[in-house]
């Protein structure tokens, strides 16, 4: 199940919410771990995110370790610059995987506020 947690421009109802499996796009880029490329139709991104017959949309997995913990949906109404969706994804990755293992983390450098 995909929860909607944050939404810029896409005027969703609050706690919109949907199957994995009502999705096949959203289904592709979770199973992959790869950015996704698809229409818009209500078969690849639900009913409630589908759009005009041209209307494409990206898909962009954000993980955690192994395991994909979160999508980023981009509408493409206009000029997408995929590159930086894939910059944003990929550093969304990077904190994650930080927060998660901060425990492993060394401090290399003393904060410069403190003295010695």
């Amino acid at each position: 199940m995909l929860f909607l947690r944050v939404q810029v421009n896409l005027a969703l109802p609050e706690g919109f919410s949907f199957p994995v499996s009502s999705a096949s796009a959203f289904g592709a880029a979770l199973e992959s771990k790869d950015p996704v490329i698809a229409l818009r139709t209500p078969s690849e991104v639900s009913e409630l995110l589908s759009a005009a017959a041209q209307e494409r949309a990206h898909i962009l997995p954000i993980s955690n370790g192994e395991r994909a913990v979160a999508v980023l949906f981009a509408a493409d109404a206009g000029p997408v610059d995929g590159n930086a969706l894939e910059l944003i994804a990929g550093m969304a990755s990077i904190v994650l995987e930080r927060r998660a293992n901060l425990s492993l983390h060394a401090q290399i450098a003393r904060h410069l506020g403190t003295s010695s």
